[in-house]
């Protein structure tokens, strides 16, 4: 009876498939890593495959054949924006949350926000900071306003935040944070005059 029991726990087990394993379980990696995923299932049967996603959709080619995936664009690079180099303490109401938000003295005009010293983001840039922030401050606030209709958020799965930047940043969604850098300060340490975070260009996706 043991050993029956034995051989029927193994052969149960041989019916599932092999967990993935990881090159890096998780937390911050280099620029450029290139993660691994692995799988001891895939030596015993080559035909196998790992589909994972990088955006909560389904990745599998039948999935996406019977649900075909609908997107919606609520912030683009013609969007309208505000933005503020604060010179004092303005509070936490200008993240959201709380509106309306009086933000009529901010510079308003296209989406792409900051400066260029050398050469890359000139193009994307349409409020130009660079006389406000050039050795003088290293925070700028922006605000995007955009709207989503009541009825249509059950048919919203997620949301994805595509951020091109040269340095680092903290999101927020109606006052909630939701996506911030790696070499983003805590919020209430976002510096002002005189001190200087990691730079380096990227785009992200979150």
């Amino acid at each position: 009876m043991k050993d029956w029991l034995q051989a029927r726990m193994e052969w149960m087990d041989d019916q599932f498939l092999r967990q993935p394993t990881f090159s890096a379980p998780g937390g911050n990696v280099p620029g450029g890593y290139q993660l691994v995923i692995d799988s001891a299932s895939l030596s015993e049967d080559p035909t196998r495959r790992i589909y994972y996603t990088l955006d909560g959709t389904d990745p599998r080619p039948f999935a996406r054949d019977f649900l075909p995936e609908i997107t919606a664009t609520f912030v683009g690079d013609t969007t309208q924006v505000r933005a503020l180099v604060p010179t004092s303490d303005i509070g936490t109401s200008w993240q959201g949350g709380s509106e309306p938000y009086n933000d009529s003295a901010w510079t308003a005009g296209q989406n792409g926000v900051g400066y260029e010293n050398s050469s890359g983001y000139e193009s994307y840039i349409h409020i130009n900071l660079h006389s406000q922030m050039y050795n003088a401050r290293t925070t700028a606030y922006i605000r995007i306003p955009f709207t989503v209709n009541p009825g249509d958020l059950d048919d919203v799965d997620f949301l994805t935040l595509g951020m091109r930047r040269d340095d680092g940043f903290v999101a927020f969604l109606n006052g909630t944070q939701v996506a911030a850098s790696s070499n983003a300060l805590a919020v209430a340490q976002l510096p002002e005059r005189g001190e200087r975070r990691q730079s380096g260009r990227q785009r992200d996706r979150v």
